[in-house]
C-alpha cells in the first residue's frame, strides 16, 4: 500500500491534482446557477411612451356594504392592456380622495403585480395581503372593487387572482379567488 500510494503522490502528481481542481472550481463559479434578476420595469411591460386615460376606482362606502366609486386620470407607461390595469392599480392603491369612501388595504401595502393574457388579467396579490384580518364583507369589498376597476378597462373580461404567482382558494380567509371575477360576479352598484 505504500508503494503504491508512494507512486501516485509524487510532487507533479499533487501539482496536477490541485491544478485539475483549481480549473474544475472556476469553471463552476462561472457556470453555476445565480438568482435570475429582472428588472420590474420590464415585468411591468414599461416602454416608455405615456398614455393619459380615465378610470374608474371602486373603493368600499362608509356603510361597508357598497361601493363609493370615483374617475380619475391616470398616466400608462403605454397602451397594452398591462400598462393601462398597472396605471390603475398604482391609482386604486394611492386610495380615495372622496370623505365617503373607505381604504380596504394600508397605504403602505405593496402594489400587486399584473399580468395580461388576452383579456383576462392576472393580479398576483403581495402575500403580505393575506395577512390583513378583514373579514367576509371587507374582502368581498377588496376583491370586487379591485376587479371592478380593472374590468372598466376596455378589452379587459377577466381578473384572475394569485398569490406568490399561483391560483389560491382564498387570499385573506373569507372570499374565494380561485376562479376569474368578470363583471357579473361581483355585486352591482
Amino acid at each position: 500500500m505504500r508503494r503504491f500510494l508512494g507512486y501516485f503522490l509524487t510532487p507533479w502528481n499533487v501539482i496536477a491534482l490541485l491544478l485539475v481542481l483549481s480549473v474544475l472550481g472556476v469553471r463552476y463559479l462561472q457556470t453555476r446557477p445565480t438568482a435570475l434578476q429582472i428588472d420590474p420595469a420590464l415585468l411591468q411591460g414599461d416602454t416608455g411612451g405615456k398614455t393619459d386615460l380615465q378610470v374608474k376606482l371602486f373603493f368600499a362606502a362608509l356603510d361597508g356594504r357598497n361601493y363609493s366609486v370615483e374617475t380619475r386620470s391616470a398616466s400608462a407607461n403605454g397602451e397594452t392592456l398591462e400598462q393601462r390595469a398597472l396605471a390603475a392599480v398604482r391609482v386604486w392603491m394611492a386610495g380615495p380622495l372622496a370623505a365617503q369612501s373607505l381604504r380596504l388595504v394600508p397605504p403602505e401595502a405593496s402594489t400587486p403585480t399584473l399580468y395580461a393574457r388576452k383579456d383576462t388579467l392576472y393580479v398576483d396579490i403581495p402575500s403580505e395581503w393575506a395577512q390583513y384580518q378583514m373579514g367576509l364583507s371587507a374582502e368581498t369589498l377588496l376583491y370586487c372593487g379591485l376587479a371592478s376597476t380593472l374590468l372598466e378597462l376596455a378589452d379587459a373580461k377577466n381578473v384572475q387572482y394569485l398569490l406568490n404567482g399561483k391560483p389560491a382558494l382564498t387570499i385573506g380567509g373569507s372570499v374565494e379567488t380561485d376562479v376569474p371575477y368578470t363583471k357579473d360576479t361581483c355585486p352591482k352598484q
